[in-house]
């Protein structure tokens, strides 16, 4: 059994040492950790603080070492250019292998169009995890047709149950 554990949740305000911290304990807890799903500082991205945002990416790579890395960016909450220019800052960093686009904790679901802006900027090069309102199979199927490759869903059951029926 595997498990994935959530650093810096719900808008990655701890600082990068906190959440460093957060990531060594996981990674000490037991070997069967195999992912970390890691809220990226939202108000460092709203204010446009590139340098720091990459600073973080950058020690969060180094700390994650070893495991899947997720970047958790919090799309309902960016305009389609910060999410371009906090994707394109990701490429640089080999050790995040995924854009993550919610928490599900903002109160707005994610739309096709920032997992299309997600899709364009990385091109191929990392995935794309959709979270924070996927409730049907509709909708994933929607989502993988623009880059997703992964989901996480509180209704994964009844999606489930809708993809048998067909």
């Amino acid at each position: 059994m595997f498990f994935s554990a959530v650093v810096g949740f719900p808008l990655g305000y701890t600082s990068i040492a906190i959440k460093c911290y957060e990531i060594d304990m996981y990674k000490n807890l037991d070997n069967a950790l195999s992912d970390l799903d890691v809220v990226i500082n939202i108000n460092n991205v709203k204010s446009g603080n590139w340098n720091e945002v990459d600073q973080e990416m950058s020690e969060l790579c180094k700390s994650a070492k070893g495991k899947i890395l997720k970047l958790i960016i919090e799309t309902p909450l960016l305009s389609y250019e910060e999410i371009e220019q906090v994707c394109r800052i990701a490429l640089n960093h080999k050790g995040i292998h995924f854009i993550k686009t919610s928490t599900g904790f903002c109160g707005k679901d994610t739309t096709l169009q920032e997992v299309e802006v997600i899709a364009k900027t990385i091109n191929g090069e990392k995935g794309i995890k959709v979270s924070g309102g996927v409730r049907n199979l509709a909708q994933i199927q929607a989502f993988i047709d623009v880059g997703a490759t992964i989901f996480g869903s509180s209704s994964g059951i009844s999606i489930i149950e809708e993809a048998r029926k067909r």
